[in-house]
């Protein structure tokens, strides 16, 4: 049986018109860096993370522009950034 608390993590997105590039800062509190699981997607991003014992931030989110999933890169410190 599982009984983790599930939290959306809070996503905040930008657009650089002139580079064209996105930038996605996600919010997950005490969360280890090593353990957070990214997907890019053309259109999408899926990423997800256990903190502790009974908590999980997991979310899916829908990009109003497409980018190239092999261009994008992941930046931690306390959040999680990634440029595309």
């Amino acid at each position: 049986m599982d009984n983790k608390t599930g939290v959306t993590p809070v996503a905040c997105v930008s657009r650089d018109d002139q580079s064209g590039s996105f930038r996605i800062e996600m919010e997950m509190p005490g969360v280890d860096k090593k353990h957070i699981s990214l997907e890019m997607r053309k259109d999408s991003f899926c990423v997800s993370s256990l903190r502790g014992q009974d908590t999980e931030y997991s979310g899916c989110f829908n990009l109003a522009h497409e980018v190239v999933p092999k261009k994008t890169e992941a930046i931690t410190d306390y959040r999680l950034k990634i440029i595309g």
